[in-house]
């Protein structure tokens, strides 16, 4: 079964910087995937609250790069996040096991 870090990874890898990319889906994706709040997410991203929301809502855009640095770093959250569920479930696995 695929959890929901796995598919927000797998979204983030399938992301490439252009004018019509879908860069304001992933963040929006980001707050419900990886349970932030709008704010928090602005503080990842170094910018502030009126920022990220004028980026969700395509009022404006980073440059290409920073972009693709946001996106990758979103994407390393999300697996950090999925390792600790994966530990987790080795660890009552393991527990059951004894």
């Amino acid at each position: 079964m695929t959890t929901k870090y796995e598919s927000f990874i797998a979204l983030c890898r399938d992301f490439k910087a252009s004018e019509d990319d879908n860069f304001d889906k992933i963040l929006a994706q980001a707050l419900v995937d990886l349970s932030l709040l709008r704010a928090q997410l602005a503080e990842l991203c170094e910018v502030g609250p009126s920022t990220m929301s004028r980026w969700i809502n395509k009022k404006s855009r980073p440059m290409k790069q920073t972009r693709s640095a946001i996106v990758e770093e979103l994407a390393m959250m999300a697996a950090r996040l999925q390792a600790d569920v994966d530990q987790s479930e080795k660890q009552k696995t393991e527990t059951k096991a004894l």
